[in-house]
């Protein structure tokens, strides 16, 4: 292309509008360049990030609903006619790596339209070994009270005829299968969950503040979930959870307390096949009353050794969490994306 090619010239043009844009000025004819009002820019750049966010939810929900799940159905029949000896730890890896990927594949797809840098999404600042544990600790109390909750929400919507419509989830029988589903429980959704909400989502919206990341991200994870009977405690656990992340700088905290959430979920399924129904509740009882009790003192010690923990970081911003969050949930994907997952919820709940 010539030098002199008008093409060239308009490109030019073209560029050096969009850098005075990015740079807080936009060009006016006949005026120039005029600065814009800087809540406008940042409310404009957060409802891009709203549209790209809310366009790998609905990603998601397609892959989850009308991919993965036909095919995980296709894959019990055929492991069950080709390989009946060990059909339940293959189609245990199926679930497994079909998660993974239903979580991966938006994540990366959000990363690139929001053009987020990869070594931003998984923190892993040093921290004191004593602020992971007693982190760690809290957050399984917190889990243990969230439970009690639900069950009480339970009883609550049981007299009100409002039933919830899911399948009871049983460890297989057979120990390969077993061991699949152990290590998918505990470890891989911990370590791809975490890295997908509190790492690509919370981390990518922290320019737009630490409070405003922190909720958007949990509303998120706990729509994405689409159990009606746990959004309340799925986004109090998502909360508490990135809280600490937050804190203490490093995902692999957040790692490391949902991993022993799903060894406590493990423990009450374990707790209810092999033990009565009063020797169940006694042993569940001393063990929330012994989470519980560690949480308090864990809790007491990080208050104790650090004045800023409930800090965040809130620097350089002009708008306040109220107008952050209204440019949030006003773009029209965000709106079609939760009013998807809510009716998909909804589809979850009975009434008798």
């Amino acid at each position: 292309m010539n030098v002199g090619d008008p093409r060239q010239k308009k490109r030019t043009e073209s560029d050096l509008y969009q850098k005075a844009y990015e740079s807080g000025y936009n060009f006016v004819n006949g005026m120039g360049f005029w600065s814009v009002d800087p809540k406008e820019t940042q409310r404009r750049r957060i409802m891009t990030t709203s549209g790209h966010l809310a366009l790998c939810m609905l990603l998601f929900v397609f892959l989850r609903w009308y991919a993965v799940a036909p095919f995980l159905q296709l894959a019990r029949r055929y492991f069950r006619m080709s390989i009946p000896q060990n059909a339940q730890m293959f189609y245990q890896l199926a679930v497994m790596f079909s998660n993974v990927l239903c979580l991966m594949i938006p994540c990366l797809l959000y990363l690139v339209l929001d053009h987020i840098p990869k070594r931003a999404v998984f923190p892993r600042r040093h921290v004191a070994p004593y602020k992971t544990w007693c982190s760690v600790s809290l957050v399984l109390s917190v889990c243990v009270v969230t439970t009690l909750c639900s069950g009480f929400g339970s009883v609550l919507t049981s007299w009100l005829h409002i039933v919830p419509i899911y399948v009871q989830e049983v460890i297989p029988t057979t120990p390969g299968a077993a061991a699949v589903y152990v290590i998918h429980n505990t470890i891989v959704l911990a370590f791809f969950e975490e890295l997908a909400f509190h790492g690509v989502v919370m981390q990518s919206l922290r320019r737009y503040s630490d409070v405003f990341a922190l909720m958007a991200s949990s509303m998120v994870y706990a729509l994405m979930h689409l159990n009606p009977t746990h959004i309340f405690s799925s986004f109090i656990l998502s909360l508490c959870t990135g809280f600490f992340v937050l804190y203490t700088g490093s995902l692999w905290t957040g790692i490391l307390a949902h991993c022993a959430m799903g060894v406590f979920t493990l423990a009450q399924m374990v707790f209810r096949n092999y033990f009565s129904g009063d020797a169940c509740t006694i042993i569940f009882c001393l063990l929330a009353c012994l989470l519980i009790i560690t949480g308090i003192i864990s809790f007491m010690r990080l208050c104790k050794t650090d004045d800023n923990l409930f800090s965040f970081q809130n620097q350089g911003q002009y708008l306040k969490n109220s107008q952050r969050f209204g440019a949030f949930l006003a773009t029209p994907s965000m709106v079609i994306a939760l009013i998807v997952l809510v009716f998909l919820c909804i589809q979850f709940i009975q009434v008798i």
